[in-house]
């Protein structure tokens, strides 16, 4: 009995040996698959370099990643259920379970069409814009509600003409 009992218990150590493997890849420091999500604004330079840069350290180049883009608040939401493993994004508030690690700061900027009064200027004051048809982020989005907040702290109501969820598409109506 035991020898045709044998073949088995091999066949189940095979088995379990394929498993810590897999296990093994899935903790490992060196191999694996990492998702990664991002805000719209990261994704044409920030994240492929920041990427690249890791994958050139030594023993990275066995890991590999899959892309998500999102709104903060998404990105958050998949963070919580597991869906990502790592997010870059807008820092938010009453997120107590989430540890926020600033990574850069960026200035908010104007974009004006060609010939416009603003572009001979260096800067512009909030004032300046009241009356201005604009072309904001979109309020889902971390930019745009902290755009809103802005003028909302300097009593001004924008003349928001249209939203939009990236620069791209602000870029494209400007």
């Amino acid at each position: 009995y035991g020898k045709a009992f044998l073949v088995h218990v091999e066949k189940a150590l095979r088995e379990l040996e394929l498993g810590v493997k897999s296990l093994e890849k899935l903790t490992s420091s060196t191999e694996g698959l990492i998702d990664l999500g991002y805000v719209d604004p990261l994704a044409p330079k920030y994240i492929p370099n920041m990427v690249r840069r890791f994958l050139d350290l030594p023993n990275n180049s066995r890991l590999r990643f899959s892309f998500f883009q999102g709104t903060t608040p998404n990105l958050i939401k998949g963070l919580k259920e597991e869906a990502y493993d790592l997010i870059f994004c807008s820092y938010a508030e009453a997120e107590e379970d989430i540890e926020f690690i600033p990574v850069f700061r960026q200035d908010l900027v104007l974009a004006v069409p060609i010939g416009h009064p603003f572009a001979i200027k260096n800067s512009v004051v909030l004032e300046e814009l009241a009356n201005s048809p604009l072309i904001t982020y979109n309020k889902e989005t971390a930019l745009g509600t902290a755009t809103l907040e802005l003028f909302e702290k300097s009593n001004i109501s924008p003349n928001i003409a249209s939203e939009a969820y990236n620069e791209q598409a602000i870029y494209g109506l400007v």
